[in-house]
């Protein structure tokens, strides 16, 4: 009886023993695997090009660096980064195919703030991941999700000088639709491969040189007079320019921006408050001084419009443009 409680005693022993060993390895490596999935290294992070790590678990101290190797789109103050990225998911979003898109971009603080754009099954999924800002408050730290149908909704570029402002846009709605992304760095250069000119007539009222939509988010129109463009030593007009993609209306108002931030081409500017629209006066052009503005207001107006040097806009319709 005794050797039978002992050997009892001692098979309990082992298993005991034997419990506490197999806890042991199991609890270690839950540990390990928890604690990889929390405190990534850079390293892992470099070599993860699909956005293979969640949102939730990219660490706390991921930074503008981290998100540069992870392949993000990073909207940059005088810089982008991984920019090819942003016009590829542009691209895939209007044919419909399945992508993402992870965008990084640093506070005035110096907080990172992350974003992701998922399109699938039919919807474009809008995360924002605000837990790094540190000037926030506790309870915005948060991620938030927003879904938008894909039929309904596309991603548009909205350019005001230097700075490029990026939007989640209802195809068939007003300006008030559109969903704030990020904005970042617009990238400029002149084209000198045209030269505006315009040639004034007071018989004449706006006119419409190409409608929104067309070839461009805004309508382009001229005012009091004809615009055209000499390209190679030959004048055409402006309209048959822009339909023949021999310009870009995009390009006369970066060639406004440079001529302002440079201090070229004896430019006269200046801007109003109703939300940016911007006035750019060619006193000394030839053959004919004239005017250019390009309208960005509160209500959605971005049209562009090319007159003589003393036009004006007051207000938001062509209705308040004039000519003395």
């Amino acid at each position: 009886m005794k050797k039978f409680i002992i050997i009892f005693i001692s098979i309990l022993i082992f298993i005991t023993i034997a419990s506490i060993i197999l806890y042991f390895f199991i609890f270690t490596d839950k540990y390990n695997n928890e604690n990889a999935n929390t405190n990534l290294t850079n390293t892992e992070i470099i070599n993860t090009n699909n956005y293979d790590i969640s949102l939730e678990n990219l660490p706390l101290g991921f930074s503008i660096e981290d998100a540069i190797n992870n392949n993000c789109f990073v909207c940059g103050y005088d810089k982008n980064y991984n920019e090819e990225k942003l016009n590829t998911f542009i691209s895939n979003i209007e044919n419909k195919i399945p992508s993402s898109l992870r965008l990084a971009f640093s506070t005035p603080e110096g907080d990172v703030i992350l974003k992701e754009l998922v399109l699938e099954n039919g919807n474009i999924i809008f995360r924002e991941d605000y837990r790094r800002d540190e000037f926030s408050s506790k309870e915005d730290r948060i991620i938030k999700e927003s879904s938008f149908p894909i039929n309904d909704y596309r991603i548009v570029e909205d350019f005001l000088g230097d700075t490029k402002y990026i939007y989640l846009e209802n195809r068939n709605k007003d300006f008030n639709s559109r969903v704030f992304i990020c904005s970042c760095y617009n990238n400029l250069e002149y084209n000198n491969n045209f030269q505006l000119i315009f040639k004034g007539r007071r018989d004449m009222g706006i006119d419409t040189i190409i409608e929104k939509g067309t070839y461009l988010d805004y309508n382009v129109y001229s005012f009091a007079g004809d615009v055209f463009v000499k390209i190679d030593n030959v004048e055409i007009p402006l309209k048959d320019a822009i339909i023949n993609n021999q310009i870009d209306p995009q390009d006369i108002v970066n060639n406004c921006t440079l001529d302002v931030k440079e201090n070229k081409n004896n430019v006269v500017f200046n801007e109003a408050n109703d939300g940016g629209t911007r006035k750019y006066r060619y006193d000394l052009a030839s053959p004919e001084p004239y005017s250019i503005i390009k309208c960005h207001t509160l209500d959605g107006n971005r049209d562009l419009y090319i007159g003589p040097p003393n036009m004006e806009f007051d207000g938001s319709t062509v209705d308040w443009l004039y000519y003395n």
